[in-house]
């Protein structure tokens, strides 16, 4: 009874490490041509776009299209992060995968 109660105190440690880190952590994603550019940090919070001068050569539909599918790559790049810091705080048990 007690190890367990040792490993919680050790996973509940080891989650606000990782939330600091996430936290501080930035990822900037582009679409294929360089047009856009959007920051996202860990908590997946979009902390900047950038335009450049491209973006208003493009039709509204095009815009919306590309600003939608680069929001989207920014947002799952901090996912694929938040996930794979998860699934190594998160201790291996034969026949549980939390993860998929």
């Amino acid at each position: 009874m007690f190890d367990i109660l040792s490993k919680l105190g050790e996973i509940k440690e080891k989650a606000n490490h990782l939330k600091t880190k996430v936290e501080s952590t930035y990822f900037t994603t582009s679409d294929p041509q360089n047009i856009i550019t959007i920051t996202t940090n860990g908590k997946k919070d979009i902390t900047s776009i950038k335009f450049s001068e491209g973006f208003s050569t493009l039709s509204l539909i095009e815009q919306e299209v590309l600003l939608q599918d680069t929001i989207k790559r920014a947002l799952n790049e901090s996912e694929g992060y938040i996930m794979s810091e998860l699934k190594s705080l998160v201790p291996n048990i034969p026949g549980m995968n939390i993860f998929g």
